[in-house]
């Protein structure tokens, strides 16, 4: 999602230049074919071809774009699951430590992006966005972004240090040890509620979004993206992730400056 707004902007741009076709083109093309005189009906279906053409005509720069995005995030995901292997070696605690907790020696400036990026994504920035562009409403609808900032702080004062100082490795570990597999397993249940539809809301704004840049479907977009991430994420665990999150977040950052002066 994070490079969905660069790519945006280059059609923006290329659109701009004259380099791409624009929708407002096949809107003329559609008016002039109630408009103008009917002739043959060689010319009639001529006309409906050339419309027909241009309104599926792909977006060769926006897809290149995308294909360099991917495979610079494989070519990160592979990198990290090597760092993975070489991390496992030196780890002293069981394998899923490391594919979950990245071995608990990240960086501090890469658990500082992927932390970022695992909130800031692109159900965030579009649903913030329409929150506060919609006349009705504004930005003191714009909830998200104060209740991010009360979990993080709470979480980081509460949650951290006793979580980090027994290795626990989920969030439900400390109920689990304290109150037992029932509660744990109903406390689970909004837990993976959440998830699910965080996960839903991101992949239905990439896909929303891809699908306008590009015009292809939203599915493929979503498929596609899905794919990828899953590829990545089971090559190298947290690391695949922390680190593909720190070039997807410079991206997104990049993106938003872009989108200042519109």
């Amino acid at each position: 999602m994070a490079t969905v707004l660069v790519v945006s902007r280059l059609a923006s741009w290329l659109s701009e230049k004259g380099l791409l076709a624009r929708a407002s083109d096949a809107e003329a093309d559609t008016a002039m074919k109630y408009t103008a005189p009917v002739g043959t009906h060689e010319e009639e279906a001529e006309r409906k071809s050339s419309l027909t053409t241009r309104t599926m005509a792909v977006n060769w720069p926006g897809l290149l774009s995308l294909c360099v995005f991917y495979m610079m995030i494989l070519a990160m995901g592979i990198w990290a699951s090597r760092k993975s292997k070489r991390e496992e070696k030196k780890c002293t605690g069981n394998r899923s430590e490391v594919t979950m907790v990245g071995g608990r020696n990240l960086n501090i400036w890469v658990s500082i992006c992927t932390m970022t990026a695992t909130w800031v994504g692109g159900g965030y920035i579009l649903g913030n966005a329409e929150v506060v562009y919609d006349p009705t409403k504004g930005l003191v609808w714009a909830t998200g972004p104060l209740a991010f900032f009360m979990n993080l702080v709470l979480g980081a004062l509460f949650f951290v240090k006793p979580i980090r100082s027994k290795n626990y490795v989920t969030l439900m570990d400390p109920f689990q040890e304290k109150y037992g597999d029932k509660v744990a397993a109903v406390l689970f249940i909004p837990a993976l509620l959440g998830d699910i539809l965080w996960v839903a809301c991101i992949l239905g704004a990439l896909g929303g979004t891809i699908s306008v840049v590009m015009d292809i479907s939203s599915a493929l977009a979503v498929c596609v993206s899905a794919a990828v991430a899953i590829v990545y994420t089971l090559m190298g665990g947290l690391y695949a992730v922390a680190y593909t999150d720190v070039v997807q977040l410079s991206l997104m950052l990049v993106g938003l400056v872009q989108t200042l002066h519109f």
